[in-house]
């Protein structure tokens, strides 16, 4: 049953692989994961 918690974080690093090779590598990893926890929480910044 523990492989279904796994995979929310699988699609999640999915996501932000897909968003790293998107950039061409000219984005950080964190600039990432900050842009995609921001669309996350909708945080108006």
């Amino acid at each position: 049953m523990e492989q279904v918690s796994i995979l929310p974080v699988l699609v999640t690093g999915i996501i932000l692989l897909m968003v790293a090779v998107l950039f061409d590598g000219k984005i950080n990893l964190c600039t990432a994961l900050y842009l995609y926890l921001d669309l996350q929480y909708e945080q108006p910044f």
